[in-house]
């Protein structure tokens, strides 16, 4: 993103683009998921993600779930809040709802869940090749004990 006086960047850490399959779906205190997304990127303190909504949805998520289908990887209930939510400008056939790109800010992590988003952001500016020789933190250390 390149800084100009109407866009300052405001990140802390770098973000990297996301592989094509791996999605956020975002709880409610109920049992049900309110959104579900594409993430756009992501860095150690957040993400982006599109995802289609005819209006911008009420923030009562609390918690995400990050999912990695290729090398079936998944991180689970992630604390969050919103940055932002807006609508992505595009041409939309009618009758079609237009993408939204909402950014979160993580909460206050786990060791595990940090260790593990770690092994995501590595996984996804990896070669698919290295992915595999790469272990999650808590699959190491259940191989040990």
């Amino acid at each position: 993103m390149t800084n100009t006086p109407e866009t300052i960047e405001r990140r802390k850490h770098e973000r990297c683009d996301a592989p094509s399959d791996a999605v956020v779906f975002l709880r409610t205190s109920g049992p049900d998921f309110t959104i579900v997304g594409k993430i756009v990127d992501i860095s150690t303190s957040g993400l982006a993600f599109l995802y289609t909504a005819a209006s911008k949805q009420k923030d009562e998520s609390r918690q995400l779930d990050i999912i990695l289908a290729g090398p079936r990887f998944s991180l689970g209930k992630v604390p969050f809040k919103t940055i932002s939510d807006v609508e992505v400008a595009m041409e939309c056939p009618v009758g079609f709802m237009a993408p939204r790109r909402r950014g979160v800010q993580f909460g206050d992590l786990t060791d595990n869940q940090r260790l593990e988003l770690a092994y995501f952001i590595q996984c996804c500016t990896t070669d698919e090749t290295e992915i595999w020789q790469v272990t999650p933190y808590s699959t190491r250390k259940a191989q040990r004990q």
